[in-house]
């Protein structure tokens, strides 16, 4: 089992998966955020029609920008058709996200629906996405759907003792008028999410079938290493992800 992104680089991420393949070694990976407890507790039924989707956090860093992605992934995976991979990413910031908004590139109501699951201020959303550490990272998904990962110095609920990522994911369904949206909370000390995980690596072990496909965490792991080189390396330019084509169906592993 590999804690978290796969490596911080899609080369050396693919080496790794390959290699397990070309072994038959069972292989996991990722985040806790798949597996920890959801508020409502609610799993989008596999099949179901996702229109749109966005993530809401509080960093840009690495660490936190890959539970992120990983909080996302868990939850639209399940949508019609499978997971087919990511076609394009790109970092926005200052003007470039509101102007994606008028584009329909974002959805405010989503990111209010988002912000409302963890009790975040829906108030001076404009305010705060013109943060200065304000970053929206857009995904293009290869089947038509956008995702967006939101990411809002200042964007927390009422914070539980020490460790906690504050995420919370909103999307909208075919099925449903108004979005989905859910908290994936990880508790402060004993750190109880991390039991989680290792009840699902002790499956593994025992029936040597991962409970999840590692192909998750390939597609987060590539889309981590685009979206920061978009950021940092491209001055947000949208780079064409062609090697993410990446598909996997994802099983019926429950969270907490």
């Amino acid at each position: 089992f590999n804690d978290k992104h796969l490596g911080f680089r899609w080369d050396d991420a693919l080496h790794m998966v390959n290699t397990a393949r070309q072994h038959q070694i069972p292989l996991m990976a990722g985040s806790s955020l798949p597996v920890t407890w959801r508020y409502p507790a609610v799993e989008l039924p596999i099949g179901d029609g996702v229109r749109d989707a966005l993530v809401v956090g509080h960093s840009t860093s690495e660490s936190y920008l890959f539970h992120a992605l990983e909080a996302l992934q868990c939850i639209v995976e399940r949508r019609h058709g499978g997971e087919t991979g990511v076609k394009a990413v790109r970092a926005l910031r200052g003007p470039e996200i509101l102007a994606a908004e008028k584009r329909g590139e974002w959805s405010r109501e989503l990111l209010k629906s988002a912000l409302g699951a963890i009790d975040a201020s829906t108030e001076n959303l404009t305010a705060q996405i013109a943060q200065s550490g304000t970053v929206f990272f857009a995904i293009e998904y290869r089947d038509g759907l956008r995702a967006t990962a939101a990411m809002i110095p200042g964007a927390e609920g009422p914070m539980p003792p020490l460790y906690s990522c504050q995420l919370a994911v909103a999307v909208k369904r075919d099925a449903a008028a108004r979005p989905f949206a859910c908290w994936l909370k990880t508790p402060g000390i004993p750190f109880r999410h991390f039991g989680q995980l290792l009840r699902g690596f002790e499956r593994m072990l025992r029936t040597t079938s991962p409970v999840y496909p590692v192909e998750r965490t390939l597609l987060t792991t590539g889309v981590l290493d685009r979206l920061l080189q978009s950021l940092y390396l491209h001055k947000g330019a949208r780079l064409e992800t062609q090697e993410l084509a990446i598909r996997y169906t994802p099983t019926q592993w429950g969270f907490a």
